[in-house]
């Protein structure tokens, strides 16, 4: 991976991660509300930010793999958040 890579990877986290913050902010006076934004932004950070390295990588993006233990990790996590925003 080029250093270009590795730039395109840290902007595109940096634009989700302000996504998750103006989420946040318009969602700030709930707190059910801000764990669902956040497990919303996992997830969909997770799944773009493995397809966009693998991308970069040179594997076809329909080729690419998502590996299963963070995969887990994650969605257990996105879980727990939602199921604290409806409770």
């Amino acid at each position: 991976m080029t250093k270009f890579d590795k730039l395109v990877l840290f902007g595109f986290f940096l634009i989700s991660l302000s996504l998750l913050g103006w989420s946040v902010l318009i969602h700030g006076n709930s707190a059910q509300a801000v764990a669902a934004s956040i497990g919303i932004w996992l997830l969909l950070t997770f799944f773009v930010m493995t397809l966009l390295h693998g991308v970069i990588s040179g594997v076809p993006r329909t080729k690419v793999a998502i590996p299963a233990l963070p995969t887990t990790v994650v969605i257990c996590v996105s879980g727990a958040l939602f199921i604290y925003a409806v409770l």
